[in-house]
């Protein structure tokens, strides 16, 4: 995205490392919502990239369609998270800054 709106980052930068997809985001529902509900709106979001302005939305937030939630999509997510975690701790041990 970055590069797209500045086409210099793209000639400047050099890519050191990629990571594997991270979950963008999760849709959640309340616990106690009735379960008829929930089918309604679950639906309505696995279909909302067939119409237009689903479309429109996704193109906004560059997202190809939304899929239903599976434990597995985590993985890379939590396992930055916990690399993250790993490295601030020992930077606290160490006395180095930026360890908020």
């Amino acid at each position: 995205m970055s590069v797209e709106l500045n086409p210099q980052i793209g000639r400047e930068l050099t890519v050191i490392e990629r990571l594997p997809k991270l979950v963008g985001g999760i849709i959640a529902m309340r616990r106690d919502l009735p379960e008829v509900h929930k089918q309604k709106i679950r639906q309505a979001l696995l279909t909302l990239h067939e119409d237009q302005e689903g479309k429109q939305l996704f193109v906004l937030f560059q997202l190809k369609k939304l899929v239903p939630y599976r434990p597995e999509y985590m993985r890379a997510t939590e396992a930055l998270y916990a690399e993250h975690r790993t490295l601030r701790q020992r930077n606290a041990r160490m006395g180095l800054r930026g360890n908020r």
